[in-house]
């Protein structure tokens, strides 16, 4: 059953003066490379065989509200994690192989960070390239243990992009891997590996459900898959980038509608089928139409750009969005540099220089990439990035890897000029990020709609709250949450220049029996006033305390069943 709930707050106002998209005249360098005065000291890896990459991450591990980065291409084979302070200045809390756990040494490939125990706060899976893969549980206080084989996991193929999701609608996560399998194989695997789907059973093991889901794809080179609504119908569904497919369109890259007990390739009927060499699966509404289009990068011959159509079809509109690119395309990402409303695309190459793609919401589009001081140096192999607001300032900052080079952080100076809003939704089964909940925020510069898809993009990890430019003078009309199952938050008057979290009015259930009623009261009085150490029952802000604002919530769903049966 679909649920609404209305939360209004007093703030002042103030009117919109038009904005600017570019960062002409301020004196300022829109962006500058601040890796190792934050304390973020790092060489990438040289390429190993046909790795081709390192994935990179932005997520906040230890939930004090401030993202950390991850990294793999460590020489040594480690895991390397950073520790922000809450400013953007980071300490090293690596995870050395041999300690903390057993990390052993692997040719790691990519990075994500999901809660699949859903204790309130973020597990790291990460893919290795011939080797076993490996699940770390977060333990709390920069501790993990490797659980991979009690989890019943640890693919050994030629692991690539991971995309966490809960593709059944059970309330755990699931992920999807991609193996880059066939004769490119590197390693002492198998030559044929398929990819995988693997289910959350919900008692800390997983099981493959590829075959059965129709998404393994035998044989194909797959570099990254990413899940988004592009039907809107609350179920997310799978884009898979494929290598390979220029050549008789051998392997393309394809769209899978997830239609509840299988998924469905329906790329033809949408016109998402792409004969390209598919790398990267990147999502955002670029046009601001409401809804979400798809980037995939290729090489030489030009990317391509999916822009999502009325009747939930697809057109690739990379040249004339000014997107294409003629460069051996790798990582893209979609974020709002200058806080003006517009997406800007920052794409990772190798065979020419990184671009960023500005634009005011006319194309097509300008490359910005050296004016904004993030083109990376020259002659690099630049293969991931991840986006992320490190130092809570409003601005979207970038963490960028190339082979053979220290890892990059691009702080945004640009986006602080202009107002904003980050917004973080929680789960409504547990209190971690909902992941695919779409947001959507009305103000006077115009309607603005995320998707929330922390793995957007290649082999990496992206902040998962929600980031929304909003201009000069912003007012903020109204922030709608929607959750997968059709429940709706919805916050009017809502001050810019914060970030906030929103809960799903399902956790008002606190004693589950699908109503809201005295049990649950009662259960929220006993921890009334209580500090907690993370989100957990009665916490339905998010804000670590159990307080007046949680009690008029609950108050304000009495006697009703925000989330059905």
């Amino acid at each position: 059953m679909s649920s609404r709930i209305s939360v209004r707050t007093a703030l002042s106002v103030c009117a919109l003066l038009p904005c600017s998209s570019a960062f002409a005249g301020s004196g300022l360098i829109p962006f500058t490379e601040e890796a190792a005065s934050r304390g973020v000291s790092f060489n990438v890896r040289a390429p190993t065989g046909n790795i081709f990459g390192y994935g990179v991450g932005i997520a906040d591990l230890n939930q004090d509200g401030a993202p950390d980065i991850i990294s793999v291409g460590d020489a040594a084979g480690g895991v390397k994690i950073w520790q922000n302070d809450g400013n953007g200045f980071f300490t090293d809390r690596s995870l050395v192989p041999g300690l903390q756990g057993s990390i052993p040494a692997r040719l790691y490939s990519a990075v994500s960070a999901g809660d699949y125990d859903n204790d309130g706060d973020l597990d790291l899976y990460l893919s290795a390239y011939g080797q076993p893969d490996i699940l770390l549980r977060n333990d709390g206080n920069w501790t993990w243990t490797n659980v991979t084989s009690e989890a019943g996991l640890g693919d050994a193929g030629a692991g690539c992009g991971i995309s966490w999701v809960d593709f059944d609608g059970d309330g755990w996560l699931d992920f999807y891997l991609a193996n880059r399998t066939g004769t490119f194989f590197v390693g002492n695997g198998p030559a044929l590996q398929e990819n995988r789907l693997y289910r959350n059973n919900g008692d800390g093991t997983f099981t493959d459900v590829a075959v059965q889901m129709n998404v393994h794809d035998p044989g194909t080179p797959s570099f990254q898959g990413n899940f988004f609504d592009y039907n809107d119908d609350g179920r997310p569904d799978l884009y898979l980038a494929n290598d390979k497919g220029n050549s008789a369109c051998t392997y393309p890259s394809r769209l899978f509608r997830n239609d509840g007990e299988t998924f469905t390739d329906v790329s033809e009927e949408a016109n998402a089928l792409l004969c390209i060499d598919g790398m990267t699966v990147t999502i955002g509404d670029f046009n601001n139409d409401l809804r979400q289009d798809v980037y995939v990068s290729n090489v030489f011959d030009g990317n391509s750009l999916l822009v999502a159509q009325p009747g939930h079809s697809f057109l690739d509109q990379a040249d004339d969005t000014g997107t294409l690119s003629t460069y051996f395309g790798w990582g893209a990402q979609f974020f709002d540099v200058e806080n003006d409303g517009h997406l800007e695309l920052y794409l990772c190459n190798t065979g020419g220089p990184n671009e960023l793609f500005s634009h005011t919401g006319v194309f097509p589009c300008n490359d910005f990439a050296p004016d904004y001081a993030i083109v990376g140096g020259p002659n690099d192999f630049s293969y991931s990035a991840a986006i992320g607001d490190l130092n809570n300032d409003g601005a979207m900052d970038l963490v960028m890897s190339s082979t053979s080079r220290p890892l990059r952080v691009y702080i945004n100076h640009e986006g602080t000029k202009r107002d904003w809003l980050m917004v973080r939704p929680i789960s409504e089964h547990a209190y971690r990020d909902a992941h695919n909940a779409l947001v959507t925020v009305t103000s006077n510069l115009g309607t603005f709609r995320r998707e929330i898809t922390p793995n957007s993009g290649y082999k990496s990890q992206n902040d998962a709250r929600a980031h929304f430019g909003l201009g000069e003078n912003a007012v903020i009309e109204e922030v709608r949450v929607r959750w997968p199952s059709g429940t709706e938050a919805v916050l009017t008057n809502v001050q810019p220049n914060q970030t906030i979290t929103v809960t799903s009015p399902c956790l008002a259930d606190i004693v589950p029996n699908g109503q809201i009623d005295l049990a649950d009261l009662n259960a929220l009085l006993v921890r009334y006033g209580q500090t907690v150490d993370r989100m957990s029952a009665g916490d339905l802000n998010a804000n670590g305390q159990v307080d007046f604002d949680d009690l008029t919530t609950l108050l304000a769903l009495f006697a009703t069943s925000p989330c059905g049966d």
